[in-house]
């Protein structure tokens, strides 16, 4: 009967590289501070976020296509749960900013753009495409920091598509995009009414999400001490993935937090279609200035 043998924390290469990593990224946020302390509030967000990403393994395709081809309805739970959260904290903030937004302003980094066909279908190539690449632009991103080949190529693809969206977005806009309406729900129907209706469809969706759940046995931790209950849910915290739904919840606290620090919400493609024009401008080809969506 073979036991597991345990070495100490500090032998193995990955605390060291982890505890360099923390050093790093503490020493650009105190460089970033000094002059940038905006920037460096990002930096921070950004880190946080990061690790939160990885260690839940959070990806909206994976969430989506798991719950249909496996009947994991875990990291779907997540996902509503962040939008559950996020909904409810966003409400105070927007509020806060627009108490009556049947006026037509917009709270502080919102953003409105127009609905129509075009929303329904990049949703479906966009869905499609990252399914293909094994997930969204987040789980991709992530698996980049963990030296995945794949998603280096997918992340390819992406700033490859971002500037072939930059080089065409005038074309797509005045023929198609710009003519459509927007609809904000608390200017058309109240604050109250549009929370409601959108925390009640969540919800509902949640209950249709639960029921399809494929039920695993329960694990029962039954009689292990209290001492060594913690030092293994701590190792699971720092070496294993966590609860997806856990994961879910906290990304919203977060996003309700870099909303109220800095103004902006999280965002990722906005990022990303910055970082092409960069790409583009080093190789002599800057996208040219193009109409930018309402709100944004």
């Amino acid at each position: 009967m073979s036991q597991e043998t345990h070495h100490p924390l500090w032998r193995s290469w990955k605390f060291w590289a982890a505890l360099c990593g923390i050093a790093g990224a503490s020493a650009v946020f105190v460089w970033l501070n000094g002059s940038m302390p905006r920037l460096a509030l990002f930096w921070l967000f950004g880190i946080i976020l990061g690790v939160v990403l990885q260690r839940s393994r959070f990806c909206f395709v994976s969430a989506v296509s798991n719950c249909f081809l496996f009947r994991d309805t875990r990291l779907l739970e997540g996902v509503l749960g962040g939008l559950f959260v996020a909904t409810i904290g966003f409400t105070f903030i927007m509020f806060r900013s627009v108490p009556d937004p049947s006026t037509g302003t917009l709270p502080i980094g919102a953003i409105l753009a127009p609905v129509g066909w075009h929303l329904v279908l990049g949703g479906v190539v966009f869905g499609f495409g990252m399914l293909l690449a094994g997930g969204c632009i987040i789980g991709n991103m992530f698996r980049i920091g963990e030296g995945g080949i794949p998603a280096m190529v997918a992340f390819l693809g992406i700033m490859l598509g971002m500037g072939a969206l930059q080089f065409t977005w005038p074309w797509w806009w005045n023929n198609y995009i710009s003519h459509l309406s927007s609809v904000w729900l608390p200017a058309e129907i109240g604050w109250l009414w549009a929370v409601g209706l959108t925390l009640g469809v969540i919800l509902i969706l949640l209950i249709l999400v639960r029921r399809m759940r494929y039920r695993q046995p329960s694990q029962q931790c039954a009689g292990e001490p209290v001492p060594r209950r913690i030092a293994r849910t701590a190792k699971e915290i720092l070496t294993r993935g966590w609860p997806l739904a856990l994961g879910g919840i906290v990304l919203g606290l977060i996003n309700i937090a870099l909303y109220l620090s800095l103004d902006r919400p999280w965002t990722v493609t906005g990022e990303l279609m910055t970082w092409s024009q960069g790409l583009f401008s080093v190789v002599h080809l800057p996208p040219p200035a193009f109409t930018a969506v309402p709100g944004t």
